[in-house]
């Protein structure tokens, strides 16, 4: 590895780390991307030996796996944070299809009666039954 060879891995590095530092502070898919790409492209760079690396060097694997962790890692903040927003907008400990607060019964259109507003469907019929006794008359 020559001199501007460490100076692209420790700028890369840096940037890996900064983006991913950035992407725990603020929840945006765009920095976890950013972070998750620049881990991606250190891994290329090793796996395409454009460092000096050798691929049959017990380290290359373990610093192969350590960047395909940290890819992971980074993706899995947006994944726990799109969990936590669809907690918040359904309001139930669930927050998922099938949970125990929430059924399949109670999946597509609202039917009426249960106290509820009424629904396209009836506020069409209502409309409807309107326009026919208007015409009616």
């Amino acid at each position: 590895m020559g001199s501007t060879d460490v100076a692209l891995l420790g700028v890369l590095i840096f940037l890996g780390l900064g983006l991913s530092w950035f992407a725990i502070r603020v929840n945006m898919i765009l920095w976890r991307l950013g972070a998750a790409l620049s881990w991606f492209s250190i891994g290329v760079l090793i796996w395409t030996n454009e460092l000096g690396t050798d691929l049959t060097d017990p380290w290359t694997y373990a610093v192969g796996l350590a960047l395909f962790v940290m890819i992971i890692a980074v993706l899995q903040l947006q994944m726990k944070t799109d969990v936590a927003h669809e907690r918040s907008v359904r309001g139930k400990i669930g927050g998922y299809p099938g949970a125990e607060s929430e059924s399949w019964t109670t999946w597509g259109p609202k039917k009426s009666g249960k106290g509820g507003k009424p629904g396209a469907r009836e506020r069409q019929t209502a409309y409807r039954e309107k326009i026919r006794g208007s015409s009616k008359k």
